[in-house]
This record gives structure tokens, C-alpha cells and sequence, in this order.
């Protein structure tokens, strides 16, 4: 008998052929290898237009914050700018977050996204200040450096 057709290395079994607008957005978010959801979002921007973009920090969110996917914000990086509209977003979404005690890891690894892909000291300083208390250390380590 024939063997069952091998999976990428994400292992994910995802059909990536004449998707919706919002399936693209949803591929985007929850795939875990950055650069395969670079090419989809990238092969649909033809049909779906530049907006298609604005999937990049629900995805940053999803992926660095809450699942901790170091490897996602390096290889963003290597591929598209980290603005601050991408970071503010993010950060929006990590200050809305409907159920935090399920991402117990969460703070630790936002700041692990603000000093891994903030190099710049003011933007880092400034949203670290948006996100509170819980980022004194972010802001006190910051703001002696920028100031």
C-alpha cells in the first residue's frame, strides 16, 4: 500500500488554495513557521490587496506572546520592518486580552519581544510605559539609558 503523503516540518495539513480573505488572515496568525506564512499572506496580496498586512501583529501577538515562538520574531524581522503601528497593535492586543491567567507566561515573554525586536530605546521606553506596572523593570532599565 501506498504510504500517506509526508507533512512539512510544522507537520501542519493546511489547504492554502483559494482562500477567503479572512482563512488567509487565520492561516497567517496561527501557522507557526513564519516564512511559510510570509509566502501565503505574500501570494494573496495580489488578489486581497496590501491590507492583508495588518494580520502581521494579531500574528506577532499570537505567536511570540503567547506561545512563546522565538524563532517567529527572528525570522519576521529578516523579512519586514517591526514598526511601531505593528508594535502598538501589539501591544494593544496584549492590554485587551480576554483570558490572561491562560497565558501565564505572557509578561515574560513580551518583554522578551520588546528587547529582542525594540532596539530603539525611546520606542521601547514608550511602550513599555502603555503596557503598566507589571513593565517597571523594562521602563526603569530604559529610561536610565535614554535620559
Amino acid at each position: 500500500p501506498a504510504s500517506a503523503p509526508a507533512l512539512g516540518p510544522a507537520g501542519d495539513a493546511f489547504v492554502v488554495i483559494n482562500l477567503e480573505v479572512v482563512e488567509v488572515e487565520v492561516f497567517a496568525e496561527y501557522h507557526q513557521d513564519f516564512v511559510v506564512a510570509f509566502q501565503v499572506v505574500s501570494a494573496y496580496r495580489h488578489t486581497c490587496d496590501e491590507g492583508l498586512f495588518r494580520v502581521w501583529p494579531r500574528a506577532l501577538y499570537r505567536q511570540v506572546v503567547l506561545f512563546g515562538n522565538a524563532a517567529y520574531l527572528h525570522l519576521f524581522m529578516r523579512h519586514l520592518q517591526l514598526n511601531k503601528e505593528y508594535l502598538e497593535a501589539v501591544v494593544r492586543f496584549y492590554k485587551s486580552e480576554a483570558c490572561p491567567e491562560q497565558f501565564p507566561q505572557r509578561a515574560r515573554r513580551m518583554k522578551y519581544l520588546l528587547h529582542e525586536g525594540v532596539p530603539n530605546l525611546e520606542t521601547r521606553y514608550m511602550l513599555s510605559r502603555q503596557l503598566g506596572d507589571e513593565f517597571a523593570d523594562v521602563q526603569n532599565e530604559t529610561a536610565s539609558l535614554v535620559y
